[in-house]
């Protein structure tokens, strides 16, 4: 959804680029405007009305955390969150990811992190499901352990492309997404799989930017509140999120994803002008691989995902 222009009379070209920094200025009009970026920009009017010009003066209030909202739990409950939760964790116990005196978030810090609108488009996701992204684990760590706990015939095969400096990388935070997670992804409404690779990834690009939950919106309300954790907003996929996910799923449906195509990484750091990178399963093993962006991709699809890729235990 498109932003709607500023009113003529507020003197802001853009509020949202400067809202933390002007807030005390902004007429009700313009403020009114923003009660849509989440639940929590319901706070930003009380926040003034109770600091009067303190803000104006240089005063920076401490960090305020929102309150989980009874939206917000009713979307948690609607997705099965919890649930869906508990079993990530499963996951990275039964693959050897998580190690035995390692502390993960909780629950309530989880979904304390999140805002109201990002669950409500992980909602509109074909079989949305949470992963957990593991503190700690290098790309090849996640690798190694699908290698050892998924049985299969042959070993990962991994493009040159993946063997690349992000692949020993550790991660520095613990991260928690909802992808959009069926086996084989149905026809969406910003793609056309008759288009070159680059022009779906152009039109997917698109669609990213263009959405309601934009990662500016969620930049915002962490800006302004101090959330906790960091919300990315609408995404698609890389090579560690496929990775959690077919480990996921492998384990709670009994079967690999993408055995009958394959996912394109839009998001991985192995994407170039000339190459897409893709997973898949290719009934022996799973495999990593590059495919020219300038030839059609039938048989691909992509992935959205939102979440925060930054919550501490």
């Amino acid at each position: 959804m498109a932003p709607r222009k500023p009113s003529e009379n507020s003197g802001h070209a853009d509020p949202l680029l400067d809202l933390g920094a002007k807030i005390d200025s902004l007429p009700d009009s313009e403020l009114d405007r923003l009660i849509d970026i989440g639940e929590s920009a319901r706070l930003i009017k009380d926040r003034r009305n109770s600091t009067g010009s303190l803000l104006a003066s240089g005063y920076r209030a401490p960090a305020l955390i929102p309150s989980r909202s009874s939206e917000l739990v009713q979307l948690a409950d609607n997705l099965g969150f919890e649930e869906g939760y508990r079993a990530a964790i499963d996951t990275q116990r039964a693959f050897g990811l998580l190690r035995p005196s390692q502390r993960y978030p909780d629950f309530g810090k989880v979904l304390d992190s999140m805002l109201p609108r990002m669950l409500r488009f992980a909602s509109t996701f074909q079989s949305p499901m949470p992963i957990l992204a593991t503190k700690g684990r290098s790309f090849y760590d996640l690798v190694a352990a699908m290698d050892m706990h998924m049985s299969a015939p042959e070993e990962a095969y991994l493009d040159d492309s993946f063997r690349d400096c992000y692949a020993v990388r550790r991660s520095r935070h613990w991260g928690v997404y909802f992808i959009e997670a069926p086996a084989k992804v149905q026809a969406q409404e910003f793609d056309d799989p008759t288009l070159k690779r680059a022009d779906r990834l152009e039109a997917f690009n698109w669609y990213k930017a263009s959405h309601e939950a934009s990662r500016r919106r969620f930049k915002i309300m962490e800006t302004l509140f101090g959330r906790r954790g960091n919300a990315e907003g609408v995404g698609g996929m890389d090579r560690w999120k496929w990775a959690h996910l077919m480990m996921l799923s492998r384990l709670k449906e009994g079967q690999p994803i993408d055995a009958h195509g394959h996912t394109m990484l839009d998001e991985d750091p192995a994407l170039s002008a000339s190459e897409v990178p893709i997973a898949c399963w290719d009934s022996r093993q799973v495999a990593f691989c590059l495919r020219y962006s300038d030839c059609t991709g039938e048989g691909s699809w992509f992935r959205r995902s939102v979440g925060v890729g930054r919550i501490n235990p």
